[in-house]
């Protein structure tokens, strides 16, 4: 049977640097801030799929006119089902003494009641596996990796029981781990990750992971409406960290926020008058504003908020800003950012400032000299 049934595109672009051994994978979301979400239209069931070595792995997926030798030619492992059922060895993926290409994509992988010290998915001394977009539910821990090296995990869903591990990683290199959704059914401070080898990368720069648990362990960050500013500590002996933990989970949309109740008054005035702008910034994530401003003819003015105190960004917080403006006719307009997505406002006015002349001149300290002359 064809064990690949269904290609789905999801903006894989894969470059293989030669030389060291060293692999770079780069992903492309479409979209931009859209992440996307795994599909639930899984529909094939699977058992465990274990195997060991080159020659077992070519022979599974003999089929699919693959040879696993380059990204171009990967074997792959789609949407499916994959649960062991609790059938010894209880591991619903194992691949050990292999270097094929193996990506595996949009699987919903259940493994429960599994011995301990098995995992979800295990590789030992393998490399060249890419898993995205699946969901990994686990009672032990879900990813467990063994001298193995350059594999990457990207935007999966993985559910775990504390203190179990969503990764734990021993003797591996060069793993790239990132944009990955890691839930713990508890709020146990744990690291859900440990890894006691260097060289593996939690983020990529830009984008880590979300842990649901990252607000207990870290009561103190605070967040730029994308990432958290305090690095989440992976437990073991190779001081791992994300630098970048995600404030909210890859799979959930971030929404943009709105600006309503804008105004600026008063609507007359002259160069003496104090005018004020006030807007309304309401974010259904409440995200608080990483940036709010008013643009008056193209001069961009930060607001401030008119009750610090209000935290609560759902349902409403008013900003305001106060300034003079030159004699002459003036549009304005709002624009704020959640820090992932930008709305402006369209613009208002105009503003009519007449030039006033409220102190006429005065003249003092008159003098008159020489007091007496003659016409020459």
């Amino acid at each position: 049977m064809k064990r690949t049934l269904v290609k789905r595109d999801i903006g894989l672009a894969i470059l293989l640097v030669l030389g060291a051994s060293c692999i770079m994978i780069t992903v492309d979301i479409r979209g931009g801030t859209k992440l996307g979400f795994p599909s639930d239209s899984v529909h094939v069931s699977a058992p465990a799929i274990v195997l060991t070595g080159n020659a077992a792995v070519d022979a599974y997926f003999a089929s699919n006119g693959t040879d696993g030798l380059s990204w171009a030619t990967a074997h792959k492992i789609q949407n499916q089902v994959i649960n062991p059922l609790g059938a010894a060895p209880r591991n619903a993926l194992r691949f050990t003494n292999t270097n094929r290409y193996i990506i595996i994509q949009n699987c919903t992988i259940t493994c429960m009641a599994v011995s301990t010290g098995f995992a979800a998915v295990e590789l030992t001394n393998a490399s060249h596996v890419y898993m995205s977009m699946c969901k990994i539910s686990c009672d032990e821990d879900a990813i467990k990796l063994v001298n193995s090296h350059y594999n990457t995990f990207f935007k999966n869903r993985i559910t775990i029981t504390a203190p179990d591990r969503a990764f734990n990683i021993t003797t591996s290199m060069n793993n790239n781990i990132y944009m990955n959704a890691i839930y713990t059914t508890n709020t146990s401070t744990n690291a859900a990750a440990n890894c006691v080898s260097t060289g593996n990368s939690w983020d990529n720069g830009t984008h880590g992971n979300f842990w649901s648990n990252y607000v207990a362990r870290y009561t103190t960050a605070t967040n730029n409406g994308l990432c958290w500013n305090m690095s989440y500590v992976i437990a073991g002996a190779a001081s791992a960290q994300d630098t970048r933990p995600l404030v909210r989970s890859p799979f959930v949309a971030n929404r943009a926020p709105r600006l309503t109740a804008a105004s600026g008054t008063p609507g007359t005035g002259n160069q003496n008058t104090l005018f004020t702008f006030l807007v309304t910034f309401t974010d259904a994530d409440n995200d608080a504003p990483t940036s709010i401003s008013v643009i008056v003819d193209g001069a961009t003015q930060p607001m401030t908020k008119v009750t610090t105190s209000d935290v609560t960004y759902n349902n409403g917080c008013q900003y305001r800003y106060a300034g003079y403006l030159q004699p002459g006719n003036h549009t304005y307009k709002f624009t704020c950012s959640d820090g992932l997505l930008v709305n402006t406002t369209t613009s208002y006015g105009p503003i009519v400032v007449s030039k006033t002349n409220a102190n006429a001149p005065r003249l003092t300290s008159v003098t008159f000299t020489p007091a007496t002359g003659d016409e020459t």
